[in-house]
Protein backbone atom coordinates (compact mmCIF):
# COMPACT_ATOMS: atom_id res chain seq x y z
CA UNK A 1 0.00 0.00 0.00
CA UNK A 2 1.05 3.37 0.03
CA UNK A 3 3.72 4.71 2.12
CA UNK A 4 3.82 6.41 5.41
CA UNK A 5 4.69 9.60 5.20
CA UNK A 6 6.21 10.32 8.83
CA UNK A 7 8.51 7.80 8.80
CA UNK A 8 10.89 7.86 5.57
CA UNK A 9 13.22 5.32 6.65
CA UNK A 10 10.31 2.67 7.40
CA UNK A 11 9.10 3.16 3.54
CA UNK A 12 12.84 2.79 2.23
CA UNK A 13 13.10 -0.46 4.25
CA UNK A 14 9.81 -2.02 3.94
CA UNK A 15 10.09 -0.97 -0.19
CA UNK A 16 13.28 -3.32 -0.20
CA UNK A 17 11.72 -5.68 1.62
CA UNK A 18 9.04 -6.03 -0.25
CA UNK A 19 11.13 -5.16 -3.83
CA UNK A 20 13.39 -7.91 -2.92
CA UNK A 21 10.99 -10.90 -1.83
CA UNK A 22 9.36 -10.06 -5.70
CA UNK A 23 13.11 -10.05 -6.99
CA UNK A 24 13.75 -13.18 -5.19
CA UNK A 25 10.51 -15.02 -6.22
CA UNK A 26 10.93 -13.86 -9.85
CA UNK A 27 14.84 -15.40 -10.12
CA UNK A 28 13.12 -18.27 -8.80
CA UNK A 29 10.74 -18.74 -11.48
CA UNK A 30 7.97 -17.42 -10.66
CA UNK A 31 6.03 -15.64 -13.00
CA UNK A 32 2.85 -15.31 -11.09
CA UNK A 33 4.03 -12.13 -9.06
CA UNK A 34 4.16 -8.42 -9.15
CA UNK A 35 5.35 -5.36 -8.07
CA UNK A 36 3.54 -2.38 -7.93
CA UNK A 37 4.83 0.61 -5.97
CA UNK A 38 3.01 1.94 -3.19
CA UNK A 39 4.69 5.54 -3.00
CA UNK A 40 3.68 6.10 -6.85
CA UNK A 41 -0.24 5.36 -6.26
CA UNK A 42 -1.15 8.67 -4.95
CA UNK A 43 0.04 11.67 -6.97
CA UNK A 44 2.65 13.66 -4.62
CA UNK A 45 0.89 17.12 -5.22
CA UNK A 46 -2.79 15.72 -3.96
CA UNK A 47 -1.39 13.31 -0.72
CA UNK A 48 -3.12 14.60 1.62
CA UNK A 49 -6.38 14.68 -0.32
CA UNK A 50 -5.79 10.96 -0.90
CA UNK A 51 -5.98 9.89 3.20
CA UNK A 52 -8.32 10.58 6.10
CA UNK A 53 -5.12 11.70 8.01
CA UNK A 54 -2.23 11.30 5.98
CA UNK A 55 -2.37 7.40 6.31
CA UNK A 56 -5.55 5.59 5.78
CA UNK A 57 -7.06 5.88 2.11
CA UNK A 58 -10.50 8.14 1.85
CA UNK A 59 -12.32 6.93 -1.09
CA UNK A 60 -10.04 9.68 -3.04
CA UNK A 61 -6.57 7.59 -2.33
CA UNK A 62 -8.58 3.63 -2.95
CA UNK A 63 -9.91 4.80 -6.55
CA UNK A 64 -5.75 6.08 -7.37
CA UNK A 65 -5.14 2.25 -5.38
CA UNK A 66 -7.09 0.47 -7.70
CA UNK A 67 -6.13 2.68 -11.35
CA UNK A 68 -2.71 1.34 -10.10
CA UNK A 69 -3.44 -2.09 -9.42
CA UNK A 70 -6.08 -3.16 -11.52
CA UNK A 71 -4.32 -2.60 -14.86
CA UNK A 72 -1.48 -5.47 -13.14
CA UNK A 73 -4.31 -7.90 -11.74
CA UNK A 74 -6.58 -7.78 -15.42
CA UNK A 75 -2.52 -8.67 -16.68
CA UNK A 76 -1.56 -11.41 -14.75
CA UNK A 77 -5.28 -12.89 -15.06
CA UNK A 78 -4.70 -13.19 -18.68
CA UNK A 79 -1.60 -14.36 -18.91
Amino acid sequence: GPFYWKHPEFNEDRLKAIETTYLNARAAGDKNVAFIDGGKMFPADTWGDCTTDCLHPNDLGFMYMRNAIEPVVKFMLNK
